[in-house]
């Protein structure tokens, strides 16, 4: 409930900051293809994508295992 609250834009940029670590790691190992986008662009777009795909399990109520939401997310990151 977090991103329903006035504290989602601190939470969402905490999040980020914990997400992009691993987004870079995700980029440098050549897990995601890069499709000649900037390193820095890709980066950002797997970070957002992530938190893209946690609002929509938040609106529609949890309904998505976390399998699901992980096939999704590697479908919007390819």
């Amino acid at each position: 409930a977090i991103f329903l609250s006035q504290s989602k834009d601190v939470f969402s940029e905490y999040l980020r900051e914990s997400i992009r670590p691993l987004a870079v790691r995700c980029v440098e190992s050549n897990f995601v293809p890069m499709h000649d986008l900037p390193k820095d662009i890709k980066i950002n777009s797997i970070v957002e994508n992530f938190l893209v795909i946690i609002r929509y399990w938040i609106d529609t109520d949890f309904k998505q295992s976390p399998e699901q939401l992980t096939e999704y997310f590697i479908t919007i990151n390819s």
